[in-house]
């Protein structure tokens, strides 16, 4: 997954954000829910 840093959001593979912002970086969901980042609302799982 792509996490957007400084809106701690992350992007799911095949989303339109995903790989896209200026500032992120690619990692594993286990990561991200580590360092308190969130899902987008406005995609779903895969």
């Amino acid at each position: 997954m792509w996490v957007n840093l400084p809106s701690k959001v992350y992007h799911f593979a095949g989303t339109k954000s995903y790989g896209t912002t200026k500032r992120g970086a690619y990692m594993c969901e286990k990561e991200a829910v580590a360092a308190e980042d969130r899902a987008s609302k406005t995609e779903k799982h895969p």
